[in-house]
């Protein structure tokens, strides 16, 4: 039976990610060639469609499109390396 070696992140938070912490992420996932990577939550803040952002600025930024963009970019440059990828569901993607 062989082991499988997974890569394990949670609260990427696009597009408010800790851009140094992603970047040495990518190179793990590039040095170690996981057979999986997990996504284990909140990979998109959504904070436009926050109940937070109800009557402020924030629900007018109309930026969701970006920031999906841009979190998908990430994912896929998180699993370029590895033969699968897998998102669990959490509060922030249930929005």
């Amino acid at each position: 039976m062989k082991i499988k070696r997974w890569l394990v992140i949670s609260d990427i938070q696009a597009p408010f990610q800790l851009d140094p912490a992603i970047k040495n992420i990518k190179k793990l996932a590039k040095r170690e060639r996981f057979d999986s990577v997990l996504v284990v939550g909140d990979e998109m803040d959504f904070q436009t469609i926050s109940r937070w952002a109800e009557k402020t600025p924030l629900a007018y930024e109309q930026t969701i499109h970006a920031d999906r963009e841009l979190c998908k970019q990430i994912l896929w440059d998180l699993s370029e390396y590895s033969r699968e990828c897998h998102i669990i569901r959490s509060n922030h993607s249930d929005r």
